[in-house]
């Protein structure tokens, strides 16, 4: 997966966590980046899971990008 493609899909997953704040899709995206299921969606908890998408690997990237799809 190249740079691009990696930081669009990151883009994606963070729109679709601010578009579906109740899914469990962001649920699980919360859940396996942070560690903690059912996380209220604040600016706060958006910045961690940015943070936490920019250091996981590219399966786990193209993992979550799927589950949102």
């Amino acid at each position: 997966m190249g740079d691009i493609d990696r930081k669009k899909k990151i883009e994606r997953i963070l729109e679709f966590v601010k578009e579906h704040m109740e899914s469990t899709a962001t649920g699980a995206v919360f859940g396996r980046i942070l560690g903690r299921y059912g996380m209220e969606v604040s600016d706060e908890s958006l910045r961690k899971l940015r943070n936490g998408l920019n250091k996981a690997d590219d399966d786990e990237v193209d993992s979550l990008y799927t589950i949102i799809s």
